[in-house]
């Protein structure tokens, strides 16, 4: 697959990954998370953008599955550690707080050291993996991500989740083989994985198969709530309806997204472009 500065062009100049925000990839990079979590009352609705930039972000890059609402602060997580410091609940829950943070460099730590206490809970390799996410150590968190995979009485919502991030993180390493597959695992093990349903009609777009990206952008519709990802899907159904000729498919997806996301800059762009009255002639 060739290597471009935009992925994927259609006819008219946009790019179908444009509207689910993929752009030029650099690995490893640090990614921004957390400041879309009041957004997602699910783990696939709350998306970030990469580095500042919503377009330059694969649709779920920077996925933020949430911590529970209810954990102390840090001031009472750092208290309750230092208690009890062979606590795994402790160490989770001080993780959990600097993660919600965004310092995720002791969230790390902690993360590690409630692994280490209880090695067969998931919970700590699924948030200590995303937060090498946030800090743009991607090997780190796969490393995390494969681990939870491996784990026994893992419920395969849990699982699908880590599959997703695998695959978000093969994709910045342009490994798209391979992240194809995590997101394909994630979607077989999790039928209304959303995040994973967008990835995966990106890839089909990009290889020119918009009969196959339709449905699934349809599907990832259908499986989240309103949302910021909810609307990248819109805007990618809107630009493979402008892109096959249908001009008002494209307008209400294009419509659809604005409602979902207010600032979705593709599905704006597409609005704006659609909306415009011809020209009279001089």
């Amino acid at each position: 697959m060739a290597r471009r500065g935009m992925y994927c062009s259609l006819a008219f100049g946009m790019g179908i990954l444009i509207a689910v925000g993929c752009g030029p990839r650099k690995s490893p990079r640090e990614i921004e998370m957390g400041s879309n979590v009041e957004d997602a009352p699910s783990p696939a609705a709350s998306v970030p953008a990469a580095a500042g930039d919503s377009t330059n972000a694969f649709p779920s890059i920077a996925l933020d599955y949430p911590p529970p609402s209810d954990i102390p602060g840090i001031d009472g997580a750092e208290t309750a550690a230092a208690t009890d410091p062979k606590s795994a609940s402790a160490a989770l829950n001080l993780g959990y707080a600097y993660y919600k943070s965004a310092a995720y460099s002791p969230a790390v730590e902690a993360f590690e050291k409630a692994a280490a206490l209880s090695p067969t809970r998931p919970e700590p390799l699924l948030f200590g993996g995303q937060a090498y996410m946030g800090l743009g150590t991607l090997d780190r968190a796969l490393s995390s991500f494969t681990k939870l995979t491996a784990l026994k009485n893992v419920s395969p919502d849990t699982r699908s989740t880590a599959y997703l991030q695998m695959g978000n993180c093969l994709f910045q390493q342009q490994k798209d083989k391979a992240a194809k597959a995590a997101f394909q695992k994630s979607v077989s093990l999790n039928s209304k994985q959303g995040a994973a349903k967008i990835a995966l009609g990106a890839f089909a777009a990009l290889e020119k198969q918009p009969a196959k990206a339709k449905p699934l952008f349809e599907g990832a519709i259908r499986d989240l709530p309103s949302s910021r990802l909810r609307a990248k899907a819109y805007a990618s159904l809107g630009l493979l309806a402008e892109q096959g000729g249908n001009p008002a498919a494209a307008l209400a997806n294009y419509q659809k997204a604005i409602a979902d996301d207010p600032r979705s800059g593709a599905a704006i762009a597409g609005n704006e472009r659609l909306s415009k009255k011809p020209k009279a002639a001089p």
